[in-house]
């Protein structure tokens, strides 16, 4: 039992713990528990179904609690997530056959490295696509992860100076 307690005794976090601890550094020391939590969390991401369903639904705006959805957004997620995403002037799902619509989907689609939901707001280029009036565009999302996928539609308007947007039921 000695050599495991050795192994342990020498990891850097353990150290620092005890250096904290001894100096009462509380803020330090709240640092390195939200530190482990998150390490935690990724480390079990992998294994986890249930957090990774979670993870993948705050991507697509449909968290369990606005407390679980600040805390998903603090943990890491660039290159966590198969995030891909289709904008275009027409509804996609819902309007044509689904095979036609799902072909269109996976040869028409882009990637996106994480916050795939943000293309919905139309980050970053909102101004280019709404300078002048245009009808509706649709946003299609879809994200995956070790066999488990979650999907999303928008429909988003511009008018009256405001971003107007809508979920669609009908999803890739």
């Amino acid at each position: 039992m000695q050599p495991v307690r050795d192994v342990v005794d020498a990891m850097p976090i353990v150290r620092a713990w005890r250096a904290l601890v001894g100096r009462r550094e509380r803020g330090a020391l709240l640092l390195l528990v939200v530190l482990c939590f998150y390490t935690m969390l990724s480390l079990l991401t992998p294994v986890s179904r249930k957090l990774q369903r979670r993870l993948m639904a705050a991507h697509h705006f449909r968290p369990e609690s606005m407390a679980a959805w600040v805390t998903i957004q603090l943990a890491p997620k660039m290159y966590g997530f198969a995030h891909r995403a289709w904008i275009g002037g027409y509804a996609l799902y819902g309007t044509v056959p689904r095979e036609h619509a799902d072909y269109r989907f996976d040869a028409q689609h882009f990637w996106v490295n994480h916050y795939p939901a943000r293309r919905a707001r139309f980050d970053g280029f909102r101004q280019e696509v709404f300078r002048e009036p245009i009808g509706p565009r649709y946003i299609y999302l879809k994200s995956s992860y070790r066999g488990h996928s979650e999907s999303s539609g928008y429909q988003v308007r511009y008018g009256d100076g405001q971003l107007h947007i809508r979920r669609l039921d009908a999803t890739p």
